[in-house]
């Protein structure tokens, strides 16, 4: 049994291979990407400001009835 970590076997080449094309694909699209990164992003402004938003008016709500 190896343990340095190195390839095992004469498929290890080949599972290494497959292992590359996993970690990149072929048809990556990097403005794609950034486009969908960007809407998350926004969605994401959008969440905390509504949650500020509803915090403050709670905040209000309880002060205005003196609790």
């Amino acid at each position: 049994m190896d343990t340095g970590g190195g390839p095992q076997g004469p498929d290890a080449e080949k599972d290494l291979g497959r292992l590359g094309d996993l970690a990149r694909p072929k048809d990556f699209d990097p403005k794609g990407f950034d486009r969908r990164r960007r809407a998350r992003n926004w969605a994401l402004l959008a969440v905390l400001l509504g949650l500020s938003a509803l915090f403050y008016a709670i905040t209000l709500v309880k002060l205005a009835k003196g609790g």
